[in-house]
């Protein structure tokens, strides 16, 4: 049975106008949007063809630099490039979040009172909203499988409609949520 998404969630959002404001901001040039279309350009994509999972909020996406967009795509094409059924450990995930970091696709803000892993946490989260979406499998703590790619649009008209299907949902992702706890034990 499929597990729902919380319904004590106090965290609403529209995707449509996530959209929106990710389209208006590529339009009027913004240099951090416009290196994202660039790497979007090199793998064949588009902001247009973007998967709607990668609109989706987590809760603690704040405290990374990086575009959310862009590091949650750099997940889902590392997911995506592991064929169908594929074990992806907790192990091979930090190795991938660590090999982001090192060549800095992704940032964190620096604050004095937040622990270094805390972009370990944001992934996590983010395989959590992956999980419900069905394109990994939670098999057990700290194992996914990979089920299926995340859907890519050929219209916009079809895009906005999934969007605005998909914002009736509410996030799962708030301060009652259970998250798995993940150890850095291997």
């Amino acid at each position: 049975m499929e597990k729902p998404i919380p319904a004590t969630d106090k965290l609403f959002f529209d995707l449509k106008e996530i959209h929106f404001n990710l389209m208006r901001a590529a339009h009027y040039s913004d240099p951090k949007i416009r290196q994202f279309c660039q790497e979007l350009y090199l793998d064949n994509e588009t902001l247009l063809n973007m998967p709607v999972e990668l609109y989706i909020p987590v809760e603690h996406e704040w405290l990374i630099e990086t575009l959310t967009f862009q590091w949650k795509y750099y997940l889902l094409k590392w997911i995506e490039s592991h064929r169908i059924g594929q074990v992806i450990t907790i192990k091979k995930l930090n190795r991938f979040i660590e090999q982001l970091t090192i060549e800095e696709k992704i940032r964190c803000y620096r604050m004095p009172l937040i622990i270094e892993n805390n972009s370990k946490m944001i992934f996590y989260e983010y395989m959590e909203v992956l999980a419900q979406h069905h394109i990994i499998k939670l098999i057990r703590k700290n194992k996914w499988s990979v089920r299926k790619r995340a859907e890519r649009f050929k219209s916009e008209a079809v895009k906005l409609e999934t969007l605005r299907k998909s914002s009736s949902i509410k996030s799962s992702n708030n301060e009652q949520s259970k998250y798995i706890v993940y150890s850095n034990e291997f």
